[in-house]
Parts: C-alpha cells; sequence; structure tokens
C-alpha cells in the first residue's frame, strides 16, 4: 500500500471578507469561496504570473494546475470529452452539505444530522473497526470528528455538549460553527 498519504495533512482554513461594497452571493456560496481560494493559491504559486496556465512551460509540474486543472488520464475512455478531470473537494458550510443530501438522495436528514442522531461517538467507533478490519486509509476517524468526541460533543444524546448542531429542547437545533 502506498504509504505516501501517512504523513499528508489537512489544513481547516478561516478566511474573514469584508466588502467595500455591498454583493450579492449567489446560493451556493461554496464556488464564490473556491474561486476566492483558487485565485490568491495561483498568486502564491505561480512563478511566471500568466494569466493562461496553458501557455506555461511548468504546467505539468505546477501545484496550482494540478489542483484546480487537472487534466483527465489519458487512458479514460469516459472522461474524454472534458478538458479536466473532477475535482474530490467542496466548499460548503455543513447545512449546505446536509441540504445537498437531502435535496439529491430524498433522504430525510443529511450526512451531519445523522451523525448527531446516531451519535459522534459510535461514528468514531464504526470508522475505527473499518479501518482495523480493512486497513483501508478513508475510514480512518477524522481528526474533527476525534476532537468532538474528546470534547463532549456526542450529538444528540443525554449529557452532550452537541455535536455538529448544538441541542437545545426537543426538536430545535441551532447551526453551530457553520458561517
Amino acid at each position: 500500500m502506498d504509504t505516501s498519504l501517512n504523513s499528508f495533512k489537512l489544513t481547516k482554513l478561516q478566511f474573514i471578507l469584508k466588502a467595500s461594497d455591498g454583493i450579492n452571493l449567489p446560493v451556493y456560496k461554496g464556488s464564490t469561496f473556491r474561486g476566492g481560494f483558487g485565485n490568491a493559491f495561483k498568486k502564491i504559486v505561480c512563478v511566471n504570473r500568466d494569466k493562461d496556465c496553458d501557455l506555461c512551460m511548468l504546467k505539468g509540474k505546477c501545484v496550482y494546475s494540478y489542483v484546480f486543472e487537472t487534466p483527465p488520464p489519458s487512458d479514460t475512455s469516459k472522461m474524454r470529452k472534458y478538458p479536466f478531470a473532477p475535482h474530490p473537494f467542496i466548499v460548503a458550510s455543513i447545512t449546505d452539505m446536509n441540504k445537498m443530501v437531502k435535496l439529491g438522495f430524498g433522504w430525510p436528514m443529511g450526512v451531519f444530522e445523522l451523525i448527531d442522531f446516531v451519535g459522534l461517538d459510535t461514528m468514531r467507533h464504526i470508522l475505527e473497526y473499518l479501518h482495523r478490519e480493512n486497513g483501508d486509509p478513508r475510514y480512518a476517524p477524522p481528526l474533527t470528528l476525534k476532537k468532538l468526541v474528546k470534547s463532549g460533543d456526542l450529538g444528540r444524546k443525554p449529557g452532550s455538549k452537541g455535536g455538529f448542531y448544538e441541542y437545545f429542547m426537543a426538536g430545535e437545533k441551532a447551526k453551530k460553527g457553520d458561517g
């Protein structure tokens, strides 16, 4: 198994934006934030400061191009019509992700609501078991989940401080850390 991902680190970034004039964001704000991040990322990593990456002789080795403009594999039969491969990252709030799952799959609750319902500690135990049994790093419990459980945020359980949402009275929930 490839061990190069064992040292891979993730970082949670918080952006504070102040508009000098009134702005209207689309319903899905993630695309705006992703575009802003991409623009800032390109300014930092681009050696040539070219606006058009296709003309750059370093495109094949550029981290910006790899993250945002990955070409589909040359031997693919399904993606040959597309200039770029899909990118497996989403910039969305917990509430937006829950809405996407409910609307997209017709589920009665979103993923984070379901984890709160089952219990964050239970979810951590399930992931630890799956990871231990098959060794697949995709099943390793995320650090965020471990931190929430350690701090007493167990979801909708008696004595819990909350979960991905804070719970007050029966059926009432408020967003927690969801901008």
